[in-house]
């Protein structure tokens, strides 16, 4: 696979990888039994070797941080803007008739309300779990058994942000809710998984973590 001129990553059937820099060749010879992992782990050394951070200036700092990097790729001096912003947790509540419970929310950013699974900043002291049973107070007022299923990326070309992913069973009402936002004017939403997928691929439902939630929670429980 190319990466660039003068840089090449092969990976064949063997899981051998070659890694060829300008006229100089670094084989890497791989045993097909070596879990997936390690593999990735080359990969991102290599990669590593290819971008070199030169520079990083921070513009903006307050809920989130703003920096301008400076990198070397393929010989030329790249300018990218990133945004540094706290990990956070998703979480997909399921009650006990297999209802899925979404949110209905304004963001400003798309002009409009959308539908998305609770989520929310891990806030400083945190751990994920309890930022989650901390967003599911506050945003539909249930708790529940939360079950790790993932942690990703959002937006990994321009932000740090990592969430991790929970599935929320055993929900119980709580009558003592915890304040939201000041900004956020949200609407609970209950809904069958069929109509959930059904509402992702029509596109209705355009969240991307709320999409890929759905897709994942079907594809573990309902395949």
């Amino acid at each position: 696979m190319p990466i660039s001129n003068g840089y090449f990553l092969n990976i064949n059937s063997k899981l051998d990888i070659t890694f060829l820099e300008q006229d100089i060749l670094i084989p890497y010879q791989t045993n097909a039994n070596i879990h997936k992992s390690k593999n990735v782990n080359l990969i991102a050394y290599l990669m590593g070797r290819i971008y070199q951070l030169i520079q990083s200036n921070k513009v903006y700092s307050g809920e989130l941080s703003v920096s301008v990097n400076k990198f070397r790729v393929k010989g030329l001096i790249m300018k990218k803007e990133l945004v540094a912003y706290a990990d956070s947790v998703g979480i997909l509540p399921v009650d006990k008739h297999e209802n899925i419970l979404f949110i209905q929310q304004f963001r400003l950013a798309t002009k409009k309300t959308i539908t998305e699974i609770p989520a929310g900043k891990i806030e400083k002291g945190e751990s994920p779990e309890q930022a989650a049973l901390r967003e599911m107070n506050e945003e539909i007022g249930y708790s529940g058994k939360l079950a790790p299923i993932v942690k990703w990326y959002l937006a990994p070309g321009y932000s740090t942000e990592k969430m991790h992913l929970f599935f929320a069973t055993g929900l119980k009402r709580i009558t003592k809710r915890l304040r939201m936002d000041d900004d956020e004017i949200i609407k609970t939403e209950r809904m069958k998984l069929r109509t959930a997928i059904e509402r992702c691929l029509n596109g209705d439902i355009e969240d991307c973590k709320t999409v890929s939630a759905i897709m994942l929670y079907a594809r573990l429980y309902h395949h």
